[in-house]
């Protein structure tokens, strides 16, 4: 008999693809027998049971902690119905009316002094009463 057990039963045990399974390879989690294609039953099913506990606790490197993320939520929650109410009360700005203005009293004024001064301004000149003007920038 063949050392080992067969990707694709060890597949069908774990209920996974194929391409999981030699991730789980990859990544030692499932144990290659020497043989192509063959895997070590007991040591993978041990690893990978290993694996699903890590998981589950919250362990996983690259996985978010249950702990931590449920600690960011109360964090952000109370902004998140501040930045609402403020929305329902009209006291909220919006960046982009704001920028606008800005902009739209730099042209004005721009256009103003470009009209009264047709030519004979400098361009020092020009951006003083421009920053005069506005003193907000977006």
């Amino acid at each position: 008999m063949a050392e080992g057990i067969t990707g694709q039963s060890l597949a069908g045990l774990f209920d996974l693809y194929m391409t999981s399974i030699t991730g789980l390879a990859r990544s030692g989690i499932v144990v290659r027998s020497g043989m192509r294609g063959r895997y070590l039953l007991t040591p993978s099913v041990r690893n990978y049971v290993r694996h699903l506990r890590e998981i589950a606790a919250g362990r996983q490197g690259n996985e978010l902690n249950a702990v931590d993320e449920n600690a960011r939520l109360k964090i952000v929650m109370p902004k998140n119905y501040e930045l609402k109410n403020a929305a329902l009360d009209g006291t909220l700005i919006s960046v982009t009316i704001a920028c606008r203005n800005s902009w739209a009293r730099r042209v004005s004024t721009l256009s103003s002094v470009m009209r009264d001064d047709a030519g004979g301004c400098s361009a020092h000149a020009i951006r003083t009463r421009i920053s005069a003007s506005s003193r907000s920038s977006c």
